[in-house]
């Protein structure tokens, strides 16, 4: 009878510390991490600076971002939570509030539509024939949740109602005929640092060819 009870204890303890064991040795499982976001990883490590002239000085929301060959483009438009950079819940949008804190996130602007031919020319001209510093951001007004009353003011700002529309220390300087012949008589680069004035724009060709 003694040796059958010892013979449980034994056992028992043994049960016991393998449990014990497992529990210890290996850690409690975390929660599933998400694959790698650069849009996400971007948003946290890139804040607006930038405060063109004639323009507020009140914080705005980061936008979304995406990322182009050898860029980081900061990218306001089809957010995952659907916000544009003015607005507080409830609150009626306000075009001329929302472009002026647009232009606050970075000297050079590119006012774009995702599936326009003409504004992937100048993204692919500026973002990845140029290294430009500050980096441009670059506003999808497709993908805004108010681009089109957006659109809509700041062609009655600036004078030009279609994209793409550049703007270089909040000013517009034109689309893709502009950027294309500026680009094609190799001033391009000399020409936007000009127009950065007292703000250094550092714009460097990448390529000759």
């Amino acid at each position: 009878m003694v040796s059958t009870r010892r013979s449980r204890i034994l056992i028992l303890t043994a049960v016991t510390f393998v449990v014990c064991f497992l529990i210890f040795a290996y850690p409690r499982s975390q929660s599933p991490v998400s694959k790698f976001n650069p849009e996400i990883d971007e948003k946290t490590r890139l804040e607006p600076e930038f405060q063109a002239p004639g323009t507020n000085g009140n914080g705005a929301k980061s936008g979304d971002l995406s990322s182009s060959p050898g860029s980081a483009v900061k990218v306001v438009g089809g957010s995952s939570d659907g916000q544009d950079l003015s607005n507080e819940p409830g609150e009626t949008f306000d075009a001329a509030k929302e472009y002026k804190l647009i232009l606050r996130q970075a000297p050079i602007m590119i006012f774009s539509k995702s599936y326009c031919p003409h504004s992937k020319f100048v993204k692919d001209l500026l973002l990845t024939e140029y290294q430009i510093n500050p980096k441009p951001f670059v506003v999808e007004l497709d993908l805004h949740p108010h681009g089109a009353e957006l659109q809509a003011h700041i062609g009655e700002v600036t004078g030009r109602r279609t994209v793409p529309n550049v703007h270089v220390m909040g000013q517009s300087r034109g689309g893709g005929d502009e950027f294309r012949e500026l680009h094609q008589q190799n001033t391009l680069a000399e020409t936007m640092e000009k127009w950065g004035g007292d703000k250094k724009i550092s714009v460097k060709r990448l390529s000759t060819n």
